[in-house]
């Protein structure tokens, strides 16, 4: 069936019937005394002109998205990390210092291609965390096109590239189904990645709904490889479809961890960081305030008290501390460089002129998730305890300071540097509560439509009003139908005066946040919140089973005197607080946010977390790219796995291996002998060898994993067999909770990605010399 658009007034002309004597040409109705119809040669024929659904000279769109940096990050506005092109766009358009996320990946992310709010549109939390309440699904309804759908069906042509993070996380196979996906969503095209992060240097990539490989070259980069490609495809765009407006979605999986970033990079900011975070938050603060960035009467809110101070650090942490905020640094500026090589080419080509490009600083605040610094991040995700002595220890048997940053770790900065980075608010991503976790700048450049002016705009806008916005200027009517689905509300509004009118008046009257439980609601310029029970910078938090929502003591700010949230009015106005009470409860129903704190249900009980409904499988040796949601539990559940193989002389490969070198497993052999590795996300490593080689010819090797108790995180009696006698074992002290990585994967017969085993690191993806006949999963 054909996609229609109501409110278009269109409609594709539609062949005519073909002719009853069985001629497959689409012959118009031309009078004729002959029964069988008019000939070939009486026929005229006329070829259909495509309709003109846009307006003339329809601007291209150029959305950039960069992933978990803060307010007071970019010196652009103030902050410590380069960003020449970020600056560029700001001194060729203009800013705004009062635009918000919703605190968290995924839910910014829906909320910005729909215009509608997170949880309309079922993205109440992450992918990986979604369940089965309604806006909690992970699934964006096609109810709420994306405008990638909307503009597609206009006449623009599509691209995303990066990170997506807004496909249910267990329908990411080579099986999809694909509608979920970003080519599902409107895009004609897609290169990036479809989990929540991956390895700069080994991302387990997509394009289209194709799994690929990147090179394996040490020079390479996912970030520069994303700057490449949409080059690229602006080239295809201009040769084939030069008529065409594009819209294209540029959202690099930087800077969120793991910080992968090359030394140099890292190298320019040696030294600079020496005074710790807490100098650095009031160096920055002044900063924004020269600039013009923030009002001249905003206070700098003070660190909270469960958070270290720098001065809490021991001496023999500190240059780890610091080495880890250099990478991120580097990491940022590395970022901002290769937004600059896309704009650069629209200057050399000579489309600058009619782009609009949105720089979008942030999908929410600065990440705490490093905690107290991370050589392998997912260890937060887990909520596994762990000490910094543990860390540097495993980080010394990896080479020292000089690995962070490199593949062989997935480094995360201690929150003490978010924090900083979330100048002059308070707390960090994962808060919806403050604007550390919500307030982003946001850049927008259009010379053909915007003049340049560098008054920030104090508006107050939400990522959902940037799909409305497009709409109005491009100049088209938001369809009400959309491939046979009644279109839901859009709850965005235009920013468009604000493009010419920096005092313009405020157009968002209404706005609810909600995260982890942590929650907020503007209207008309105060702001009740709470911070809730999640408490991101702290390692391992007891209570969160039981929570109360109704017993969190709320907060009350009046926006239009205090910028940074400083001074809480809740106890001068008590009816103005239980006025915004009851309007979060009324918004949180209209857009099912109930249960509020949906989010926080896969760290209270693991078990709830997104897994195959399978008990036992059958691979084979072409069996790879099986992303960790979708994969057999290996690695937290009891399992037998019984592998049928012929090996030859001192044979060498993986047999299988789940994960990557921040956390997984691997089965191989080595030089002849059965090995195993349990990596327990860097900090732990677990191996199993057999004594005795094994002989060429054909085995049944069985690796039985038996965790002691039925608890998420038990221990775990891991033994090795082959053809029925033991011959290696490991005794794990702590299994993995929920996952090992968000997008590495099981792969038989090679380790692809990411290895598992620094043993065979240097030699990745170790292909298996001999032959796998079959590979037998089963739960116990």
């Amino acid at each position: 069936m054909r996609a229609i658009l109501s409110l278009l007034f269109f409609q594709l002309p539609l062949p005519a019937a073909a002719p009853d004597d069985g001629s497959v040409l689409p012959f118009p109705p031309t009078p004729s005394a002959s029964k069988a119809g008019p000939t070939l040669q009486e026929s005229t024929h006329q070829r259909r002109v495509e309709p003109d659904r846009l307006p003339k000279d329809a601007p291209n769109v150029l959305i950039v998205l960069i992933d978990d940096v803060g307010f007071g990050v970019p010196d652009t506005f103030g902050g410590f990390a380069h960003t020449p092109t970020l600056t560029k766009l700001r001194d060729e358009g203009i800013s705004y210092n009062r635009f918000h996320t919703t605190a968290i990946c995924s839910p910014t992310r829906a909320a910005l291609l729909t215009g509608r709010n997170m949880h309309r549109v079922g993205s109440g939390t992450i992918a990986e965390r979604a369940l089965d309440w309604d806006g909690y699904s992970g699934v964006m309804p096609k109810s709420s096109a994306t405008m990638a759908e909307v503009l597609r069906h206009y006449g623009y042509k599509t691209s995303a590239f990066g990170k997506w993070h807004n496909s249910p996380a267990d329908q990411t196979t080579a099986m999809g189904p694909f509608d979920k996906w970003p080519t599902g969503y409107g895009f004609d095209y897609f290169y990036g990645f479809i989990a929540g992060e991956t390895s700069q240097y080994e991302p387990r990539l997509i394009e289209n709904t194709n799994a690929i490989e990147p090179p394996h070259d040490e020079k390479y980069h996912l970030t520069e490889d994303m700057a490449d490609k949409a080059i690229g495809w602006m080239k295809k765009h201009r040769a084939f479809s030069p008529d065409k407006p594009f819209l294209m979605y540029w959202a690099p999986g930087a800077a969120h961890g793991p910080h992968h970033v090359f030394p140099e990079w890292a190298d320019k900011y040696k030294g600079k960081f020496e005074d710790g975070w807490d100098v650095l938050r009031e160096k920055t603060f002044k900063r924004q305030k020269e600039l013009g960035w923030i009002p001249a009467n905003t206070e700098l809110t003070p660190r909270d008290k469960t958070m270290a101070a720098w001065t809490d650090i021991p001496e023999s942490e500190r240059a780890f501390q610091t080495r880890l905020m250099e990478v991120f640094a580097g990491f940022v500026e590395h970022t901002d460089a290769q937004v600059g090589k896309v704009v650069d080419f629209l200057d050399q080509t000579g489309q600058r002129d009619n782009t609009i490009i949105l720089y979008i600083w942030g999908d929410n605040g600065a990440s705490a998730e490093g905690q107290k610094g991370s050589i392998s991040e997912l260890l937060a995700q887990n909520m596994i305890p762990n000490t910094i002595e543990q860390q540097m220890k495993a980080l010394d048997e990896l080479g020292g300071l000089k690995v962070l940053g490199s593949p062989s770790t997935d480094n995360m900065y201690h929150a003490g540097w978010a924090w900083a980075g979330s100048s002059p608010f308070r707390s960090t991503k994962l808060v919806a509560a403050h604007f550390g976790g919500t307030r982003n700048p946001l850049v927008i450049s259009w010379p053909k439509g915007i003049k340049p002016d560098k008054t920030p705009r104090a508006q107050f806008h939400h990522v959902n009003d940037v799909a409305p916005t497009l709409y109005e200027v491009i100049g088209i009517t938001p369809p009400k139908i959309v491939n046979g689905e009644a279109q839901d509300p859009i709850d965005g509004v235009s920013m468009a005066a604000s493009f010419t009118k920096p005092d313009a008046p405020e157009t968002k009257k209404v706005q609810y946040f909600e995260n982890n439980g942590s929650r907020g609601i503007y209207k008309d310029g105060w702001f009740a919140c709470t911070f809730g029970p999640l408490v991101p910078w702290l390692t391992v938090q007891k209570g969160l089973a039981g929570w109360d929502a109704t017993k969190d003591p709320w907060e009350l700010y009046d926006l239009t005197k205090d910028f940074s949230q400083m001074h809480d009015l809740a106890a001068q106005h008590p009816e103005k607080l239980a006025e915004l009470k009851e309007l979060f409860l009324a918004e949180a129903k209209e857009n099912k946010a109930f249960p509020i704190g949906g989010g926080l249900l896969t760290r209270i009980d693991a078990t709830s977390v997104i897994t195959s409904p399978y008990k036992s499988w059958t691979f084979d040796g072409s069996t790879t790219r099986m992303p960790e949601f979708t994969a057999p539990g290996l690695g937290k559940k009891s399992n037998t796995v019984t592998l049928e193989l012929e090996t030859g002389e001192n044979a060498s490969g993986v047999l299988y291996a789940l994960g990557g070198a921040s956390g997984g497993l691997a089965c191989y052999m080595e030089d002849g002998h059965l090995c195993f590795e349990y990596n327990m996300m860097i900090i732990e490593r677990y191996l199993a060898k057999s004594k005795d080689k094994l002989a060429p010819g054909k085995h049944t090797v069985i690796v039985d994993t038996t965790l002691q108790a039925p608890k998420p995180g038990s221990p775990a009696d891991i033994v090795l067999s082959v053809d029925g006698k033991e011959v290696a074992r490991a005794a794990v002290k702590m299994t993995v909770p929920a996952a090992f990585t968000a997008s590495e994967t099981f792969d038989v017969g090679t380790d692809l990605g990411s290895p598992v085993s620094r043993d065979y690191e240097k030699r990745r993806p170790f292909k298996f010399d001999g032959t796998i006949g079959s590979v037998k999963v089963a739960l116990k």
